[in-house]
C-alpha cells in the first residue's frame, strides 16, 4: 500500500502521463493522456478517451499498456497495466464523473464526448 500511495501522490501531482501501447507490427506508440487513479482493493486507472483506430488495434493486439509520469526533478511513477474498453453506460458514466470530465470539458473539447454520446461517436474508457 505504501508504494501505491506514493504512486498516487506522484501521479496526481504530475497529472499528464505518457501512455504506451504496442500494435501488431511490434512497434510501440505513445500518447499523452490524463488517467485518474483510485485505490480500493487494487489500484485502478481510468482514462476517458476516443476509441481511435490505432488505440483499438493496439489494445486488441495486446491489452497491456504502460503509464509513465515524469517531472523535471526526476520524480517518476510508472504503472504497467492491463486495459480494456468499457462499453456499459453505467460504468462509463462513473468514469466520466470520477475523471471530472463533466466539470472540465464541454461535450466536444479535445475530441472527448459524454458517455451517452450518439452511437458512432462514443468515447471509451480504459478501466
Amino acid at each position: 500500500m505504501v508504494v501505491q500511495k506514493e504512486f498516487l501522490d506522484r501521479a496526481h501531482r504530475i497529472v499528464w502521463c505518457t501512455v504506451a501501447t504496442v500494435g501488431p507490427g511490434q512497434r510501440p506508440r505513445t500518447r499523452i493522456l490524463h488517467p485518474v487513479w483510485e485505490l480500493a482493493d487494487e489500484l485502478t486507472g481510468w482514462i476517458v478517451t476516443r476509441a481511435t483506430p490505432v488505440k483499438v488495434r493496439h489494445l486488441a493486439y495486446s491489452p497491456y499498456l504502460s503509464c509513465s509520469y515524469w517531472e523535471p526533478g526526476h520524480e517518476v511513477a510508472v504503472a504497467d497495466c492491463r486495459a480494456e474498453w468499457i462499453a456499459d453506460v453505467a460504468t462509463r458514466q462513473r468514469a466520466w464523473e470520477l475523471t471530472g470530465a463533466s466539470r472540465h470539458r464541454s461535450a466536444t473539447t479535445s475530441g472527448v464526448c459524454s458517455p451517452t454520446a450518439r452511437p458512432g461517436n462514443r468515447p471509451r474508457c480504459y478501466g
